[in-house]
């Protein structure tokens, strides 16, 4: 009998077992002992064993020459008689078998480096060698059947590159192998060549069981990219032994295979190509655990989007690099929705963008990683949490020294983040922190700020969105730059009282909107100490701020054009402001619409200045409909819009002196009395007669009189 063999003792079957490649069941009559021994189909041809009646095609591309690809034979009688079809070089050739009723099994052999040449996006069909059916089948045997003739047993390598690209994949729906099974199919290639199996299943909706083993030692650039790509129905992952990765190895392996359940138990390379696992399990939402990770050091992009979306994901690997690439866990678990726990970060120094997006919207993460880096790097942490919504703990930061953009957005809408966590940075960085706990609703406080010189944008709309931070920490430094602490506390509707700011040197917009539309701060610093303006340094910092009662004093004596701009727009319970600005100097905008609506204000600022600039006064106190008398304006020559609608709208004003004697700017005094009281007093200087009546001069009905 060919496949049971009986010895009278268990050493004899100890001594010969090795030696039984036919007989797989062996039977020791002395022990009663049964012993399997698995068909090694290392040793078989290339075979499609049909599950239901149908045909079996073999495409070969025009491009595919006969140095490629020749002797194509395959065999329905179990290698008893080979049907030669041979290639045509520049010509497609299409071999097609006859029926092969269910139950049967059809063969396949030939000679050449491979069934592929190079891939062309446009049309695969042309460069590659692809399999089809009408049935579906399941596939077995060894791989290499198909370049190595009758000689392939103990091949184990390849040479040229694009070996078996393509071989299964679904380029048309109606025409595409319908291979159910490759389980019991070999890959023995011990180092896989540049795109050796390319694209070998990609879009292969048949496919449920995969081999069970890709048995590498080493894979080139590409040599597995998108293999098994799209497999809508592929369950299980084979195991991938390969421990040196070229760049894009397994890039896109598994890409969006929706009902992968099974992932390899280990990746054990510890030699990484740039991209090499790059959204290798991308948008496949039902693999609950992940394969271990050994590689201490990473590359560029090597894992970049590897669980993308893989929603039922609860445990995220361990990920022991310490060395890390550029980009090299970007978006790594985004919207892994179901991890709870991050794992910890032991690199000590970073890598550009190495951290960006990592967790992004994995709505469930609770607890954040430990991330052991001094130093940052640019973009290292950008987005890293940005919408993990349940995240409520996050040890503190370890990185005293800050890049470019490291943590922007990093904590963006983590809405249960009660407490933040320590910020030890003493040196930062252009944009370091823009947006960082932007719409973290739950926030309470803000960390302790070290740093005593403020980069470009370093604090951008860090806090803003924060509607229940309570307790903002002084800002100690003394020197901002361009757009420092930009909308750094916008929508912050439950701060009452600001941080101290210390800074004495400003950069242009460097507070601009700080607290706009912190509609419960109550409280403003005494004093806001620069002496000298940037432009726009000031503009909008309390804009509707609706609770704020008192202003600080403000000392600059060098404005800058749009210092002041619209500083307490709509701050309608001011009842307190600056006591004098006392620049006699001006610029451009610099105190257009500062005060624009403070329905509670009753006094103004003393306004010293005798030099003008254009629109410099424009909407100061427009709607300010408690003033009853407007400060004193002793310029005497006016700019273009320097007043324009500068107190419309005050209903109460019934007193304005105003000294100048030239008002021949354009639009220097539109409307600028416009809605102010029926009667008044208007002082004017005893020289000037040119004052027009109406709302753009001297109101209608008004007492007027000459300064003495």
């Amino acid at each position: 009998m060919d496949y049971l063999k009986k010895f009278k003792k268990h050493s004899e079957y100890e001594a010969i077992k090795n030696s039984l490649l036919n007989p797989n069941v062996s039977y020791c009559a002395n022990q009663a002992d049964v012993h399997y021994k698995t068909k090694d189909y290392k040793d078989e041809y290339l075979a499609f064993e049909a599950l239901e009646d149908g045909t079996f095609s073999l495409d070969i591309g025009s491009a595919v020459s006969t140095s490629v690809l020749s002797n194509i034979s395959y065999s329905v009688d179990s290698g008893e008689t080979w049907v030669l079809a041979n290639n045509v070089d520049s010509q497609a050739v299409t071999i097609t078998t006859p029926t092969v009723t269910a139950g049967n099994t059809v063969m396949w052999k030939g000679n050449g480096t491979g069934v592929s040449t190079t891939v062309n996006n446009n049309d695969r069909p042309s460069t590659s060698s692809i399999f089809s059916s009408t049935g579906t089948f399941n596939a077995k045997g060894n791989i290499l059947s198909l370049i190595y003739g009758d000689d392939f047993a103990d091949k184990d390598s390849v040479t040229g590159t694009y070996n078996f690209a393509c071989l299964f994949y679904s380029y048309k729906t109606t025409k595409v192998a319908k291979i159910v099974s490759c389980e019991n199919m070999v890959f023995p290639i011990r180092n896989v060549p540049t795109c050796g199996y390319l694209r070998m299943f990609q879009a292969n909706e048949w496919l449920v069981t995969p081999m069970k083993s890709i048995d590498a030692q080493s894979i080139a650039a590409s040599g597995c990219t998108s293999m098994l790509y799209k497999c809508l129905a592929l369950k299980t992952s084979p195991e991938l032994p390969a421990t040196t990765l070229g760049n894009y190895a397994y890039f896109g392996f598994l890409y969006q295979s929706p009902n992968l359940e099974k992932t390899p138990s280990v990746l054990p390379a510890t030699s990484l190509g740039v991209n090499c696992y790059r959204q290798m399990f991308f948008g496949c939402a039902k693999i609950t655990e992940a394969p271990k990770l050994l590689a201490t050091t990473v590359a560029d992009y090597s894992h970049y989007q590897m669980f993308y979306g893989c929603e039922s994901l609860l445990i995220a690997p361990e990920l022991p690099a310490t060395t890390l690439g550029n980009n090299c866990y970007q978006g790594m678990f985004y919207n892994c929705s179901g991890l709870t726990m991050a794992p910890n970060l032991p690199a000590t120094s970073l890598a550009q963008s190495c951290y960006s997006g990592m967790f992004d919207y994995c709505a469930n993460l609770r607890i954040g990683p430990i991330i052991s880096a001094r130093t940052m790097a640019i973009s290292a942490c950008t987005g890293m949490f940005y919408g993990c919504t349940n995240l409520t703990v996050m040890p503190d930061l370890s990185a005293t020294t800050l890049a470019d953009n490291c943590c922007y957005a990093m904590f963006h809408g983590c809405e249960k983040l009660i407490t933040p966590p320590a910020l030890p940075a003493t040196t930062l960085a252009n944009n370091c922190c823009g947006y960082m706990f932007s719409n973290c609703i739950s926030l309470r406080k803000t960390p302790e700020f070290l740093a005593t010189t403020a980069p470009y944008r370093c604090y951008y709309y860090m806090f803003s969105g924060c509607t229940s931070l309570s307790e903002a920490c002084d800002l100690p430094a003394t020197v901002l730059n361009e757009d420092s602490y930009y909308c750094m506390f916008k929508d912050c509707i439950s701060l009452k009282t600001t941080p101290r700011i210390s800074a004495t040197t400003l950069g242009n917009s460097c507070c601009w909107m700080m607290f706009s539309d912190c509609s419960g701060l109550t409280k403003a610093q005494e004093i806001l100490p620069a002496t000298t303006l940037a432009d726009g340094c000031y503009a909008g910092m309390y804009q509707r701020c609706s609770s704020l009662e008192n202003a600080p004093e403000l000392p600059a004596t060098t404005l800058a054009s749009s210092g002041y701009t619209s500083m307490f727009y709509k701050c309608t319970s001011l009842n307190k402001c600056p006591s004098i600005l006392p620049a006699t100097t001006l610029k451009d905008y610099c105190y257009e619409s500062m005060l624009y609506d403070c329905s509670g204000l009753t006094t103004t600022p003393e306004l010293p200045a005798t030099t003008l600039a254009n629109y410099c006064y424009s909407n100061m106190f427009y709607g300010c409909t408690n003033l009853t008398t407007a400060p004193e304006l002793p310029a005497t020559m006016l700019a273009e819009g320097c007043y324009k609608e500068m107190f419309e709208k005050c209903p109460n004003i019934n007193s304005v002196t105003c000294l100048a004697t030239d008002i021949s700017a354009t639009d220097c005094t539109l409307e600028w009395l416009n809605g102010v009281a029926a009667s008044g007093t208007f002082t004017k200087a005893a020289s000037m007669e040119d004052w027009p009546e109406g709302v753009s001069g001297i109101p209608t009905g008004w007492n007027i009189v000459n300064a003495t």
